[in-house]
């Protein structure tokens, strides 16, 4: 039997990557595919309501045309299942797949068996996937709705807020961020769309009164799929922030989706800041591979670098506001890396020096400031090795500021050493190219100058593999992995809690 996670995984990983979504949507005419939500007329129903708009997603390939079909963030299956996602018993979804996989380029044979089951299970993932896509679809409406009667718009304000932070006015309604005005409009829209009562009870996306005024958007896996939301008050209401759940283990990054799909382009080095709202702000700008930490450095431990790294993410760049943690928020997310380092090989990390944002709070206030092709010209060029970075932190830890003495030389030498062996041996070379010469070059010494510490091997073995406070070995293993489903479930959709937001 196929197991419902393999399932999803063959579609939102084997399938999903190689499929264009001129291919899959050839049928519908567009009129506009500048960005991301693309934009034309729904083909499944009648000439005389021709004109209902139909909205696609091009990073996760999800469509919705609210105003005729009543769908909403419905899966690219359903599409090609003449707008209706296939039903248990019909044979529908195994022709759908062999369609997307031929579309896919992939072969017929890579295509899983099903089984009831899983067709069961199939459409329950659909149906809670589907409720969240077109609640964050009715809040991107909510954003650009005008006022039914005079009187004063609660979108206007935020749509300013947008703009204040840099966006651009002219493309506010390709942004995946929408307003949620109140829990009663929010329940009627879902209503409208054919959710029943039970399902958006269970959801419990309408019922937490915080929420009103705030704009929110999806936080979704590197696959598109949705794990949690982020709210913010456009004034700053306390909390700054809400977050539904603990998606940052599991998510690894904020905006990966889009930063790490491949119809993005050539996309280079992966590169992370502090902020949700700088990584949209930067996708928006044209900087596609941007992901946000979403928080101070710190949080990005060595659970979430080994989650990136089983992405796949091998070259990434490290551009964090300078004022507000400077020096030591860059060095306490290096050190979470460094302590895992030996679990992967081939990874690279880069920083942007605070002194490369030329004054700037930020590397969005940068690029509003100066330009994309001003803040890719310093990507380019003025990215320091993690290694080097490393080699000057420790230098500057045991220098005084009137030089080096005897002991601070020593204790700079000896922690470089310990520092050296803790890599393990694959990362000889870098450590050879970036963290060698800084060290030799800062200590006025040859490496080779100094003697070897008591019960140093020259040849040391690679170190243990850390455990974690859970217990679980940190290793990463190959090719991402999908996290566990927790052991309660939904008594509606008999899902995984943590999946539908059935729970606080």
């Amino acid at each position: 039997m196929t197991s419902p996670q393999s399932l999803s995984d063959f579609v939102h990983q084997a399938v999903l990557p190689h499929l264009a979504a001129g291919a899959v949507y050839r049928s519908v005419p567009f009129v506009d595919t500048g960005g991301r939500f693309w934009r034309g007329t729904c083909p499944f129903h009648a000439d005389d309501r021709a004109s209902c708009p139909m909205y696609v997603d091009w990073v996760t390939l999800r469509w919705s045309c609210l105003e005729v079909c009543r769908k909403g963030g419905q899966s690219f299956l359903a599409f090609l299942n003449k707008g209706r996602f296939p039903q248990p018993g019909s044979g529908e979804l195994r022709a759908a797949l062999h369609l997307a996989a031929d579309l896919a380029g992939l072969p017929q044979a890579h295509v899983p068996e099903i089984t009831a089951e899983d067709e069961l299970r199939a459409i329950q993932d659909e149906r809670v996937a589907s409720l969240l896509e077109t609640f964050f679809l009715q809040a991107r409406l909510a954003i650009h709705a005008e006022p039914a009667s005079p009187g004063p718009c609660a979108s206007a304000p935020a749509r300013a807020w947008l703009v204040d932070q840099g966006f651009d006015p002219a493309s506010l309604g390709d942004l995946p961020i929408g307003l949620f005005v109140e829990g009663e409009a929010v329940r009627r829209g879902l209503l409208a769309a054919g959710f029943t009562v039970e399902e958006i009870e269970a959801s419990a996306l309408a019922a937490d009164p915080r929420l009103v005024g705030r704009l929110v958007g999806p936080i979704r896996d590197r696959w598109g799929r949705i794990r949690s939301f982020w709210a913010r008050h456009p004034d700053d209401r306390p909390p700054k922030f809400l977050f539904k759940g603990q998606w940052k283990e599991e998510v690894g990054l904020f905006g990966l989706d889009a930063a790490l799909h491949p119809a993005a382009g050539e996309r280079g080095d992966l590169i992370v800041v502090e902020r949700l709202l700088d990584a949209l702000l930067l996708q928006s700008r044209g900087l596609r591979n941007v992901a946000a930490v979403g928080g101070p450095p710190r949080e990005l431990g060595k659970r979430r670098w080994q989650r990136l790294w089983g992405l796949g993410v091998r070259r990434l760049i490290l551009a964090f506001d300078p004022a507000a943690h400077g020096s030591d928020g860059i060095l306490a997310a290096l050190e979470s890396a460094f302590r895992v380092r030996h679990t992967v090989e081939e990874v690279e990390e880069y920083v942007l020096l605070p002194k490369s944002l030329r004054g700037y709070s930020s590397l969005a206030e940068l690029t509003r400031a100066k330009g994309l092709a001003a803040l890719q010209a310093i990507l380019d060029t003025e990215p320091v090795h993690a290694y080097s970075f490393k080699a000057s932190s420790i230098l500057d830890r045991h220098r005084t500021g009137r030089g080096w003495t005897d002991a601070g030389r020593h204790a700079a030498w000896k922690e470089a050493i310990e520092f050296y062996v803790s890599q393990g041996r694959h990362a000889v070379g870098d450590l050879d190219r970036h963290f060698v010469p800084a060290i030799v070059a800062g200590l006025a010494r040859t490496w080779d100058a100094f003697q070897p510490l008591p019960g140093f091997q020259s040849e040391p073995e690679p170190p243990e593999r850390p455990v974690d406070d859970s217990g679980e070995t940190g290793v990463v293993q190959p090719g991402p992995s999908a996290p566990k489903r927790p052991a309660e479930t939904c008594p509606v959709h008999r899902c995984g809690s943590s999946v539908c937001f059935c729970f606080d």
